[in-house]
Order: structure tokens, then C-alpha cells, then sequence
């Protein structure tokens, strides 16, 4: 940062895979934006009953899950998907009106250390 001036960092960051989480602690400190990598997971990442819970209990799909996620994470992360079509611009859209409960956390953050490295 001496040397140019920086506005974003992209990093992985999901449900599952939070080991850019002291990253994301930086930026929120220095008032960057965090672009979290692979925001919706990856495929053995989905394959998860919690978060397929959470889904069926709002009525969504675990990608919007996985956003909603995102959204609730931190004021600086800013996610970016590849919609590829308008229908999943529009699915992936909806996860913002998506108001993950206390229990969903929990499950979601039970998901997280499932898969956390050790």
C-alpha cells in the first residue's frame, strides 16, 4: 500500500472455505473491497446436507444460500458470480431478499467446520 493505492482484494472465501477470513478482517480495517473467489463453493463443497436445509427452509436454491451467506458476512464483500444466462442473473439476484435466521448460521457456520482444513 506505500507504493499504490489499492481498492479491492479478491481471496477464497465461501461457506465452507474461510481461510482469507483474517484477509477479510483487513480489509474491512482499511475500508478495501473483498471480492471473495469461488462464492458459491465448489461442487463437493455443495453436496452438503446443512446447506441444503437451509435452502428448503427459504424456498431456494444453495447457490442463493451460498449468497446470502456472502451477504451477511461483511459490508466490504462485494460478490461476483458468472450467471451465464439471465434465469441464473435473476436466481442469484433473489438471494439478496434472503434473511438467513439465527438457526441457518448456525447450520451454515456447523457446514464450515466440516470442511475446514486441519
Amino acid at each position: 500500500m506505500a507504493i499504490t493505492e489499492i481498492s479491492s482484494v479478491h481471496a477464497p472465501y465461501n461457506v465452507t472455505d474461510r481461510t482469507s477470513e483474517d484477509l477479510l478482517g483487513f480489509c474491512e480495517s482499511h475500508r478495501l473491497v473483498f471480492v471473495p473467489g469461488r462464492p458459491l463453493g465448489t461442487k463437493t463443497e455443495k453436496r452438503a446436507d446443512d446447506a441444503t436445509a437451509v435452502a428448503e427452509r427459504h424456498g431456494a436454491s444453495t447457490a442463493q444460500i451460498a449468497l446470502a451467506w456472502l451477504l451477511t458476512s461483511s459490508p466490504v464483500l462485494l460478490p461476483v458470480v458468472d450467471a451465464r444466462t439471465p434465469q441464473r442473473l435473476d436466481e442469484y439476484w433473489d438471494a439478496a431478499a434472503i434473511d438467513l435466521s439465527a438457526v441457518d448460521l448456525d447450520a451454515l457456520n456447523a457446514l464450515h467446520r466440516a470442511y475446514a482444513p486441519v
